[in-house]
This record gives C-alpha cells, sequence and structure tokens, in this order.
C-alpha cells in the first residue's frame, strides 16, 4: 500500500501522460511559431540568429501550445461549470485532489522558468510573476466564460506559484552558469 505522497505521486504521473501526449502532438506548429518569431525578430528587430534564442523560443511556444490545449482544446465548452472563490478549498483529503494543486504550481514553473529568455522585461521577478499571476487570470476567467473549466482562486494562486518557483530556478541557474561553477562536476582524484 503507497502512502500519501505515494498515493499523489501515482495520481500525478498519471494525469502527466495528457499533457505529454499535447506536446508530442504541438512539436510541429511550435517549431513553425518558433522560426516565425525569430525570423522577424532578425528581419525586423536587428537581433542576430543564434539557435540558443532559437530553441528557447521553440520550448516556450511548445509550453504555451501545450497549456492552451490541456486549458482549453481539450475540454468541450460547457462541460464544466462553477465558481470556487475560497482560497485551499481543492487541498482535501484525497490523493487526486492533492496532485491536482501540485500540478497547477508545476504547469506554471516552466513560464516563470523561461519568460527572462524570451521577454527581457521577464528578468525583473515581479513581472515575470505578475505575467504569470494575469496569464493564469486569463485562463480562469476564460474557462469560466467558455465552461470549459473550474474557475478557480486555489489554480490563480498555485499558478502564480509555479512562475515564482520557475523564475527562482532560472535565477539560480544563471547565477551557477554566469561563475562558471562546476555544479554537477564530477572531479577525479
Amino acid at each position: 500500500m503507497l502512502n500519501g505522497f505515494g498515493e499523489v505521486a501515482v495520481c500525478m504521473a498519471e494525469d502527466l501522460k495528457e499533457p505529454l501526449g499535447y506536446a508530442a502532438a504541438g512539436m510541429v506548429p511550435a517549431l513553425g511559431a518558433a522560426v516565425l518569431w525569430t525570423a522577424v525578430g532578425c528581419c525586423f528587430l536587428g537581433e542576430r540568429w543564434r539557435w540558443r534564442r532559437a530553441g528557447v523560443r521553440f520550448a516556450f511556444c511548445l509550453y504555451i501550445y501545450v497549456v492552451l490545449w490541456q486549458a482549453f482544446f481539450s475540454r468541450e465548452s460547457g462541460s464544466r461549470t462553477g465558481v470556487d472563490l475560497a482560497l485551499f478549498s481543492t487541498w482535501r483529503a484525497s490523493a487526486q485532489s492533492k496532485a491536482y494543486v501540485l500540478e497547477n504550481v508545476l504547469m506554471f514553473v516552466p513560464m516563470g522558468a523561461m519568460l527572462p529568455f524570451v521577454w527581457k522585461k521577464g528578468k525583473n521577478p515581479a513581472v515575470c510573476v505578475l505575467t504569470g499571476a494575469l496569464s493564469s487570470t486569463l485562463i480562469e476567467t476564460l474557462q469560466f466564460i467558455t465552461s470549459r473549466g473550474h474557475c478557480q482562486t486555489d489554480d490563480l494562486v498555485m499558478n502564480t506559484l509555479g512562475t515564482l518557483v520557475g523564475w527562482c530556478l532560472a535565477a539560480v541557474l544563471c547565477f551557477f552558469a554566469r561563475k562558471k561553477i562546476p555544479i554537477f562536476e564530477i572531479k577525479s582524484s
């Protein structure tokens, strides 16, 4: 028998299969959007072509594709209704409800991690987290309007927290990269 954390982890692993399928389907559209984005930057904004920049833009476009499919297009209009403004009401006794809360944090970690690399203003933590919060608010509002998802305060809070976690991860990685500290290097004697 699994303990509480094990049950939550099993639920999360099962739930993550769906967005991974969207990621596979989104490779071509994300590649096209990233190439177009980078080409526009080179032709009209004076950017130099950089493979790393194009790669981050591809990852960001793929992330947006997956979030849109997960939040909207995978659900039939009118299939989910309701508004829950109570804070932490989603965190219930069941492993599945706890998994949903943690998945909402995870869903926005890539936003916070990649936004500083695709938008200069996103390097500012307040701007990055505010952008995550506004994006989550937009998703919740559109889910309410289209009845494609439950409009919940918990989702907004957890998505915003996920953006903050992602920004912190990016900041730590950039710190180590700038300092050229080999954090994963094993020294031989």
